[in-house]
C-alpha cells in the first residue's frame, strides 16, 4: 500500500507522510524546515516517523463544541 513504511528505520519520506497527514510534499517540507512537524534528518534526506506524525496530528486536533 502507499503508506507502507520505509526500510530506514520504519520512515516515510515527504510523498508517503504528505499523502499520510493529507497535504501536499512542499507544505510538509516547509512546516518541517520551520520545525512545525516532527521529522527527522539522515543526512541530507528528511524522514518521518508515523508515531511521530500520530502524536502531532493528536496535539494538534481542535474539539468540537457540542450544540444544542
Amino acid at each position: 500500500g502507499v503508506f507502507e513504511l520505509d526500510a530506514i528505520n520504519g520512515t516515510w519520506g515527504s510523498k508517503e507522510a504528505a499523502e499520510y497527514l493529507g497535504c501536499k510534499p512542499g507544505t510538509l517540507r516547509r512546516w518541517a524546515s520551520q520545525k512545525k512537524v516532527p521529522h527527522i534528518k539522515v543526512g541530507y534526506l528528511t524522514r518521518y516517523r508515523k508515531a511521530d506524525l500520530d502524536e502531532y496530528l493528536d496535539r494538534n486536533c481542535v474539539a468540537a463544541i457540542p450544540h444544542g
